[in-house]
């Protein structure tokens, strides 16, 4: 009946699903955020946020802002449309988080997407 555990899962707190031994885990996502962002990896930065938001709620504005800039710079709809529906969850939840500087590259990016409801839905939001 004895089970052989091993403590190697135990140990990294960078990766998802391990338990975090080096400082906060709300630190250590948080770097990872800044990290993703940083080196412009769009996939890693969003499953981070996730992650934030579902255990801590929003991280700061600054981070914010970075996470829209970044899916902004995307030529990628679907990059755009999680874009948009941060806002709106942003706006929903925690309106003070948003600032024109993102909101407008956001609206520029979906203007060259061509993509007019979505831009047009940022447009009155800044309005």
């Amino acid at each position: 009946m004895c089970q052989n555990i091993s403590l190697q899962h135990f140990s990294i707190c960078s990766q998802p699903g391990l338990i975090c031994w080096e400082g906060s885990c709300h630190a250590v996502l948080l770097r990872k955020l800044e990290i993703a962002l940083k080196d412009h990896q769009g996939d890693e930065a969003w499953e981070t946020f996730k992650d934030i938001k579902r255990l801590y709620g929003f991280p700061s504005h600054s981070l914010v802002s970075r996470l829209i800039t970044e899916l902004s710079y995307s030529l990628n709809p679907c990059w755009l449309q999680k874009a948009c529906d941060l806002v709106y969850s942003i706006l929903k939840e925690k309106s003070d988080l948003l600032h024109s500087d993102s909101l407008t590259k956001l609206y520029l990016s979906l203007s060259r997407a061509q993509m007019p409801i979505p831009a047009s839905m940022i447009l009155r939001l800044m309005l």
